[in-house]
């Protein structure tokens, strides 16, 4: 008889992780937008390192979920500094590079982003490109629209999510963060960015888990319900929006954006119903109506109704 451990990581597998064929695709695109701008006569002396940020880059990429959907990759672009370029002819000049090509015209900057060089495939797929430079020892990214520099630290915000990963042992972190994507996509009833929601679930981990470890993050689930319940009792806690709740971890000059409090009410609100269906699903002994609650969050795709004379077992080891 299968366990809830097993149903979760079936699930993970069958329905949240992004598949073999995709990350295929996105490393395809990855290499060749490096050979393009190696290769470029305008950037190609500037360029001091390309490489994934974000999702891609913290194994949290998901799957898309319904139709239109499409997963994407952020690229870090770093340069030496251009001599007379404000923080706008960073961004404009890296798209007129692309745009002037044939392969590349129809492709870029469709969605309008004001820190990155979008490149729209014609599959489920883009890629963000997000110059910077450095100055005085700060990563900057640029604004086109503000005209402006804006501090960033993709290095270190990705070694803070390793060691918080570490932390959980076999990834935990990572899976409940893609969960968590998921439940966010298919629920629709809550919208916040990855990046902010990976940093709140990142911050309900502390140092002296590790003395925890086997008894907090047992397995998926058991690391599901440690995470919703310090998220929520973290959100509950705080009935207002403050700048400590999105600011980058490791670098207090950086504020995510794109929540204000309204978002944060719902958000709040819908996490202290998800946490409460959690807990209702992770203490039911009852294999089959484990399922049926572990379905209400996660969708009918979640496990499955087993045939057992004797359905009573213990649901989470």
């Amino acid at each position: 008889m299968k366990s809830i451990s097993t149903f979760f990581n079936e699930f993970l597998k069958d329905e949240v992780n992004l598949n073999q064929t995709r990350l295929k695709v996105a490393e395809s695109g990855i290499e060749v937008i490096e050979n393009f701008l190696t290769r470029n006569q305008i950037f190609s002396n500037n360029v001091r390192t390309i490489k994934p940020q974000g999702s891609y880059r913290q194994g949290t990429i998901i799957k898309p979920f319904g139709e239109p959907s499409d997963f994407d990759v952020d690229l870090l672009l770093l340069l030496d500094e251009f001599n007379n370029w404000q923080p706008k002819d960073y961004l404009n000049n890296l798209h007129n590079e692309f745009k002037k090509t044939k392969r590349y015209s129809e492709l870029v900057d469709r969605r309008g982003k004001s820190r990155c060089v979008t490149i729209d495939y014609e599959s489920d797929f883009h890629i963000d490109i997000v110059p910077a430079i450095k100055i005085n020892g700060i990563f900057k990214i640029m604004n086109k629209n503000s005209n402006e520099f804006e501090d960033t630290d993709g290095d270190g915000y990705a070694e803070w999510f390793e060691t918080k990963n570490l932390i959980t042992s076999n990834q935990y972190l990572t899976k409940v963060v893609r969960l968590t994507k998921y439940l966010r996509n298919s629920k629709t009833t809550f919208s916040i960015k990855s990046v902010l929601l990976t940093s709140l679930l990142g911050k309900q981990i502390y140092q002296s888990d590790v003395h925890q470890r086997h008894t907090l993050y047992k397995d998926l689930p058991t690391s599901l319900k440690t995470l919703f319940n310090r998220l929520d009792d973290y959100l509950q806690s705080r009935p207002s929006l403050t700048d400590e709740i999105i600011t980058n971890p490791v670098l207090p000059t950086e504020k995510f954006r794109h929540f204000d409090q309204n978002k944060y009410l719902n958000f709040r609100k819908c996490i202290n119903t998800y946490n409460n269906w959690i807990n209702e699903a992770y203490e039911e002994q009852n294999i089959n109506e484990a399922v049926k609650k572990w379905q209400r969050i996660f969708g009918d795709d979640f496990g499955e109704i087993q045939e057992t004379a004797n359905s009573r077992m213990k649901c989470n080891t």
